[in-house]
């Protein structure tokens, strides 16, 4: 599956059959265009993470040079499925552009041809606050509920969830399931992989990062996606 644009094109690409050649070349890329994050350390820390994916979005310029990836893997648990967000990288060039959008876009329609449905929860582990912020503002659109609840107030059902998805992602870390956070969630990632902590306009999520966690860990979120009317509702967030 393939859309391509003027300057672009956007891919569902299967991992598991790309040689290992091809994956360092998607690595070098990467780390041109992002040339203050540590790209390479990255993806040598995490030497499978696409090939484990089961959804992968690659984005290649004019030049066939990979510009963009976003990956996903489908978990099953007690009682419902959820869908995690391994990675996502985006050039400097195309940040802020239509290409997010078009990358998330083809992503859940993919997901949807493969299973038919939605999964119960997206998730996502992270020491951005921007990427938190974005899904927190895609729950909202939604009407989705989203964690964690940085006021403190979560639904107990919702920390039951959440500590299943916890400890299936990572199940020899520390889950400290009231604030979010994965205690050493960040494994063999670069402690320095961002040269500083990402900035995000929210101000309540920014405190949350600086308080909370440490450059070894993560932070959980999850939207909870109730109805198909949520699920529609993403994908046309995500319309371009």
């Amino acid at each position: 599956m393939i859309k391509r644009y003027k300057e672009y094109s956007v891919q569902l690409v299967d991992c598991r059959k790309m040689q290992g050649a091809v994956l360092q070349l998607i690595s070098d890329d990467l780390s041109r265009f992002l040339p203050e994050l540590k790209i390479v350390d990255y993806f040598q820390s995490k030497p499978d993470i696409l090939k484990d994916s089961d959804y992968v979005i690659v984005s290649r310029n004019k030049n066939g040079e990979a510009i963009g990836v976003l990956a996903s893997k489908w978990h099953v648990a007690a009682g419902f499925d959820f869908l995690h967000i391994m990675t996502i990288f985006i050039a400097e060039h195309y940040q802020g552009t239509a290409l997010f959008k078009r990358m998330w876009g083809l992503h859940f329609q993919s997901v949807l041809h493969d299973k038919g449905f939605f999964p119960e929860v997206f998730s996502l582990k992270t020491y951005n606050p921007i990427s938190c912020s974005l899904l927190r503002r895609v729950a909202r659109k939604a009407d989705a509920a989203f964690y964690p609840d940085f006021k403190g107030k979560q639904s107990d059902w919702i920390k039951v969830r959440v500590q299943e998805i916890a400890a299936i992602l990572e199940p020899t870390a520390e889950f400290v399931v009231e604030s979010g956070v994965i205690k050493n969630g960040g494994g063999l990632v670069p402690q320095d992989f961002y040269p500083e902590l990402p900035k995000s306009a929210k101000a309540d999520i920014m405190s949350y990062f600086t308080n909370e966690l440490t450059a070894k860990d993560r932070l959980l979120c999850c939207l909870f996606c109730p109805n198909e009317a949520s699920g529609q509702n993403i994908l046309q967030q995500f319309a371009a």
